[in-house]
């Protein structure tokens, strides 16, 4: 299990939160997709604007969107992160080296448009 952290780098660039969970959703019909509103969380609103658990029947991810939809706290199974970070891949619009991932190799490492699970796994350190 890996805890690592997806962000764009410095720029206009966010991720958009609802177009990967619907992706997410699409690929995982059993994910929960959770926006972080209402009173009750509005402390908590102020680092995150959704929260998107992912399970495939074995493992489960916990992708949390941060408020500023720079980033993506990602925690769980590795072999489920890599397909998760694949999907970010390829329904996220962003220029090469445009976003990278932090504490899932020995180094950051940068990702491609439209990467395979297969490739993503390939930079796990």
């Amino acid at each position: 299990m890996t805890d690592l952290l997806v962000a764009v780098t410095p720029g206009e660039h966010r991720f958009d939160s609802d177009r990967i969970a619907a992706a997410a959703v699409r690929r995982w019909p059993s994910a929960e997709d959770v926006d972080i509103t209402g009173p009750e969380l509005a402390d908590l609103a102020r680092l995150l604007s959704k929260q998107l658990t992912i399970g495939d029947g074995r493992h489960v991810v916990v992708a949390n969107f941060h408020a500023d939809n720079q980033a993506i706290g990602v925690e769980g199974d590795d072999e489920l992160e890599a397909e998760f970070i694949a999907l970010l891949a390829q329904h996220t619009t962003f220029p090469d080296d445009g976003i990278v991932v932090v504490h899932w190799a020995d180094d950051i490492v940068a990702l491609r448009p439209n990467m395979a699970p297969a490739e993503v796994q390939a930079l796990h350190g």
